[in-house]
């Protein structure tokens, strides 16, 4: 009973260390990765002070913290910024994630602040994302490397401004 005991514990003891060693060892490569694709597939700019992974904040999820997070808008938005957040922390879930499948689960937003925008003509400011440039093809959807899941979200301490030219409406959350 003892050994079974001992046995327990150091795998136990071995799980914990690669939950916290495993995000420490692939942080930097992920961090270079993160940023090399978010920049080339949006028309914005988007920057971060650090990176966080971390399997034990949100155990058994996966969970991926920006700190200092910005983004700015490029034309004919270009300067202003869309959201600017003390952090944002996504929840990917882990066993998907190791079967090549991206899978967020959680959306966290630490006191952010959000400017959403239309002008007159209808154009949005949170449409950000880059035209695919790759011929139309049928896709199937449950093949697609990624899925948006949110079984949770929080927005914490955050404040929200609509402008809509267009309807000439203006709207301030703050909460």
């Amino acid at each position: 009973m003892r050994k079974l005991l001992y046995g327990a514990g150091g795998l136990l003891a071995l799980f914990l260390i690669a939950a916290w060693l495993v995000p420490l060892l692939f942080r930097d490569k992920i961090d270079a990765l993160l940023k090399a694709q978010i920049n080339k597939s949006l028309r914005a700019t988007v920057e971060y002070q650090r990176l966080d992974l971390s399997l034990i904040r949100h155990f058994p999820v996966l969970t991926l913290r920006l700190e200092g997070l910005t983004i700015v808008n490029h034309e004919p938005f270009a300067g202003d910024t869309l959201i600017q957040a003390e952090a944002v922390e996504v929840g990917l879930h882990l066993l998907k994630l190791l079967s090549g499948t991206v899978e967020v689960t959680r959306l966290y937003l630490i006191q952010p602040k959000i400017l959403v925008q239309v002008r007159s003509d209808g154009q949005a400011s949170w449409d950000i994302a880059l035209p695919d440039t790759a011929p139309a093809q049928v896709s199937d959807t449950a093949a697609t490397a990624f899925h948006v899941g949110l079984r949770r979200y929080e927005i914490q301490q955050g404040e929200v401004v609509y402008r809509d030219s267009s309807l000439r409406l203006w709207v301030h959350l703050v909460g």
